[in-house]
């Protein structure tokens, strides 16, 4: 027997959770079409994103469900934003939604940002001593070839020091004095949605009140740019095992 799709008059969550738990040959279905699994972004779309095209499609689910669900949640088994920017939009979890989303088996893990996927992360410098933020763009990819997945982000909001932001797929790192930045981290975000997030599948915003001078971090060689190495030093670990020696561009200054 096969099962009809149709997935405008079905929505992605009742597909990854309901359907399948109703449904086991729904379940061995989604495991056995690689088009399903695309349409639910757990594969890549194999069509790759031709750069500043505004044809990706972002996860309904992030927007729908996980955004406001569970990333921009305070949890009861580790709390996670103590110096967030935009703490006042967020609220305790359930605990049975907690216990859901926390289960080393969900789904939502493995699901991708975009279709098509980059792997692009894109970095927002506000620094005391100039008058405007620096652009920095990272290409993120673990050694298996795969590309970055929400699971990554969540390991960076739990080890790395990430925030996430008000805007789905935002963050902030929280070592950052947010009172002092907010007005001009405010003036940035249209710019991150509208923008970056065209060609990134996440954005970081990072405070430097400090001029930091690196010449070598991690066996990585990266000269005197103290920009580019804060940001490798505390960013590799959104992908924290495997993860490929990253590519790193300067595109607006």
């Amino acid at each position: 027997m096969i099962i009809p799709v149709n997935r405008q008059n079905t929505d992605i969550a009742t597909l990854l959770t309901s359907a399948q738990q109703v449904s086991h040959h729904w379940h061995a279905l989604i495991q056995q079409s690689e088009k399903l699994q695309i349409a639910l972004f757990f594969k890549p779309n194999k069509k790759k994103h031709r750069w500043g095209s505004r044809k990706r499609i972002l996860n309904p689910l992030i927007k729908a469900n996980l955004w406001p669900g569970f990333f921009l949640k305070e949890l009861h088994t580790r709390p996670r934003w103590q110096y967030c920017i935009e703490k006042e939009y967020f609220t305790l979890i359930n605990p049975q939604k907690e216990h859901a989303y926390l289960r080393q088996e969900a789904s939502w893990r493995r699901m991708l940002m975009y279709q098509p996927p980059t792997s692009h992360v894109a970095i927002i410098e506000l620094e005391t001593t100039r008058p405007s933020p620096e652009y920095t763009q990272i290409f993120l990819q673990p050694k298996d070839g795969d590309f970055l997945r929400l699971g990554n982000l969540n390991t960076g909001i739990n080890y790395c020091g990430m925030a996430p932001c008000q805007d789905p797929l935002l963050f902030w790192y929280q070592g950052g004095h947010m009172k002092r930045n907010k007005r001009q981290y405010q003036g940035e975000r249209k710019f991150s949605v509208s923008k970056l997030l065209v060609d990134c599948d996440a954005v970081i915003f990072l405070f430097l009140a400090l001029h930091i001078t690196c010449k070598r971090i991690s066996s990585i060689d990266i000269g005197n740019d103290y920009r580019h190495a804060y940001i490798i030093w505390h960013y590799l670990g959104m992908v924290l095992v495997n993860i490929k020696t990253p590519q790193y561009i300067l595109y607006r200054d």
